[in-house]
Formats: C-alpha cells, sequence, structure tokens
C-alpha cells in the first residue's frame, strides 16, 4: 500500500490486499485480492493506535471470478526513528460478491514510513 497524509491525522492512499480465505459451502480456500483505495486514521498522529478500511474491486484469481470486496484494520505502531514505526497490525479482508461469501483474518508485522 502506498499513500500520503491527507489531513492531520489522515492518510489516504490505494494498494492491494491479499490473503488465503475460505469458502464456507465448499469448505476449501483460495486466494482473495482486494485492490483499491484506503483511508487509515491516528487519533494522535504522535502515538501509534490507527484504524483504516479499504473498498474496491476484489477477484479469486483463476477460480471464482471477480465481485466487490473490502478489508478493514486496526493496530499499533511504535516509533523506532525519526521517520520509520514499526508494530503489530489486525485485519480483516471478505467479499460477499462471489457465488459464496468469503472471509479472513490475519494478524500482521507492519513498517511505515513517515
Amino acid at each position: 500500500m502506498v499513500g500520503g497524509t491527507a489531513s492531520r491525522g489522515w492518510v489516504t492512499g490505494g494498494g492491494a490486499v491479499g490473503q488465503t480465505v475460505g469458502f464456507f459451502s465448499h469448505g476449501s480456500a483460495w486466494l482473495l485480492v482486494v485492490l483499491g483505495p484506503f483511508l487509515d486514521w491516528y487519533p494522535d498522529e504522535r502515538e501509534g493506535l490507527h484504524a483504516g478500511v479499504m473498498l474496491g474491486p476484489a477477484a479469486v484469481p483463476l477460480v471464482r471470478g471477480t465481485g466487490v470486496g473490502g478489508a478493514v484494520w486496526g493496530g499499533y505502531d511504535l516509533w523506532v526513528s525519526d521517520q520509520w514505526s514499526m508494530g503489530l497490525v489486525a485485519r480483516g479482508i471478505g467479499s460477499t460478491s462471489f457465488s459464496d461469501e468469503v472471509i479472513g483474518g490475519q494478524v500482521l508485522l507492519s513498517m511505515v514510513h513517515h
């Protein structure tokens, strides 16, 4: 994901997120990719707490076709230098545009250049 500060505490940009997700009616898992704009909110830009959302086209390549998907996340970063922070983020991703519901979640390591 690539973005920049839109206003105090708000980061906006675009990118792609992907994850292996389950199809509940088939008991199988596939790669879900969501591509689109994102918005990330830092209540206090000097602290590391943040929450974000992404909405855009989604695809399960070579298997299920395309549709609309989204992702939500929240996390906390610690400053490791003047321009870099690092932390953990919990993210959920999903789509209901396919013939099945698709949903997944992850906990990830994040690095942010400010």
